[in-house]
C-alpha cells in the first residue's frame, strides 16, 4: 500500500482507513464490523471530494482556454458525483451562456436548449433538479437584460415544483433567490423575499455552507438597507462550515473592506483565495484587490503575519436590531399572507 509518510493528510488517513479495511478482510476477528463500514463509507468520501477538486479544476482549465465540449463533460461528471449540489447545475447552463451568446442564432439556440431542460422534466417530472434545471436556464438562458413576464412565470413555476417535490432539498430555495436578485435589479426591490428564500433554505439545511453563502448573498444586496455585517456574519458562517469556500472568503474580504474592519483580515483573506484556488476568476479579482490595497503588484506576505483564520459562528443575536425584526416579521408572517411570489 506504500509508505503512509510520503503522502499528505488526507492521504494518511485515507491510508490508515484501507489499513483497517484490508485487515478486516483479511482476518475478520481483528476489526469490528462497525470499524470497517466506517472505514468503507469515509474512504468513499474522501475519494469523491478529491475526485470533485480535479474535475473541478480541469473544467475551471477547461472554461479559461475556452474549450466548451471538454467543460461540459467534466461538469457532467460533477453532476453525476453530486447530482443535488446547485453549483454545478448553474455552471452547466452558465457554459450554454457563455458558450453561445455572441452567436448571430442566439435566441434560437437558446430556445432548443430550454426545450431540451423541459423534455429532461417531461422525462423525469418527480426529480426536483430536473425542475431546477428548467428554471435557472429559463432565468439564464435569454438575449435580453430584463426577464420577459412569461420567462419569469415559467422560471418561478419550475422552482416551486422543485420546492413541492422536495421541500427539504435546498436547490428550489435556490432558484427561488436567484428570481428575486433578478426582479430587484429589474426596480421590484424583492429583497426581503431574497432573504426569506434564503432563510428557510438555511434553517432546512443548516450545516450546508452554500445555503448560508446564498443567505449572504442575499443580505448584501438588499440595497434597501445595508445589511454588510449581517453578510458578514452568514459569510463567515459558510467558511466555518467549509473552510475551502473561495467564493465566501472573497466575498469576506470585500465587505471587511467596505465596513473597513481590519486591512489585516481582508488581505488574509484575499490571499486565502489565492491558496485555494489559484488559477480561478476568484483568484485574479483577489490578486486585484491586493494590487489595489498595496499599491502594487501583490508579493509574499511578510514575515510573522497573522495567517487567515475563519471568524466566528454568529448567532442571531449577533445580527443587527433591524435585521433582527426583519427576520422575526418573515419568520412570523403567516402562511400566504402577503407574498404572493414566495414559494409555495
Amino acid at each position: 500500500m506504500g509508505d503512509p509518510s510520503t503522502v499528505d493528510q488526507v492521504g494518511r488517513l485515507t491510508f490508515a482507513l484501507r489499513w483497517r479495511v484490508e485487515v478486516r478482510e483479511r482476518d475478520p476477528s481483528r476489526a469490528g464490523g462497525g470499524a470497517w463500514a466506517a472505514g468503507v463509507t469515509i474512504i468513499a468520501v474522501i475519494e469523491e471530494q478529491q475526485s470533485v477538486g480535479l474535475i473541478s479544476k480541469k473544467a475551471r482549465l477547461a472554461m479559461a482556454k475556452q474549450a466548451w465540449d471538454e467543460a461540459q463533460e467534466c461538469y457532467d461528471q460533477l453532476i453525476r458525483l453530486q447530482p443535488t449540489r446547485v453549483k454545478w447545475r448553474r455552471a452547466a447552463v452558465d457554459l450554454v451562456k457563455v458558450r453561445f451568446d455572441k452567436r448571430e442564432d442566439v435566441e434560437e439556440v437558446y430556445e432548443c436548449a430550454k426545450a431540451e431542460f423541459a423534455r429532461r422534466v417531461e422525462l423525469a417530472p418527480e426529480d426536483p433538479m430536473a425542475h431546477f434545471d428548467l428554471g435557472y436556464a429559463w432565468v439564464m438562458l435569454t438575449a435580453s437584460f430584463a426577464l420577459a413576464t412569461e420567462e419569469l412565470a415559467a422560471a418561478e413555476a419550475a422552482f416551486k415544483q422543485a420546492i413541492r417535490i422536495s421541500p427539504e432539498l435546498r436547490a428550489g430555495y435556490a432558484g427561488m433567490k436567484i428570481l428575486y436578485n433578478k426582479r430587484s435589479i429589474a426596480g421590484h426591490h424583492c429583497y426581503l423575499e431574497a432573504i426569506d428564500v434564503a432563510r428557510t433554505a438555511v434553517d432546512r439545511n443548516y450545516e450546508d455552507p452554500e445555503a448560508w453563502c446564498d443567505l449572504g448573498d442575499a443580505f448584501n444586496e438588499n440595497y434597501d438597507v445595508n445589511m454588510k455585517q449581517d453578510a458578514l456574519h452568514a459569510f463567515q458562517w459558510a467558511v466555518k462550515l467549509d473552510p475551502n469556500m473561495t467564493e465566501a472568503y472573497f466575498k469576506i474580504a470585500s465587505i471587511q473592506r467596505i465596513l473597513s474592519v481590519d486591512d489585516d483580515s481582508a488581505i488574509s483573506s484575499y490571499e486565502r483565495v489565492i491558496e485555494l484556488e489559484p488559477d480561478s476568476d476568484w483568484a485574479k479579482m483577489a490578486r486585484r484587490s491586493l494590487e489595489h490595497m498595496r499599491g502594487g503588484p501583490s508579493g509574499p506576505r511578510p514575515s510573522g503575519a497573522a495567517m487567515p483564520v475563519p471568524g466566528y459562528v454568529p448567532q442571531f443575536r449577533d445580527f443587527t436590531p433591524q435585521s433582527q425584526q426583519q427576520i422575526i416579521r418573515l419568520v412570523n408572517k403567516p402562511s400566504g399572507g402577503g407574498n404572493e411570489e414566495g414559494p409555495e
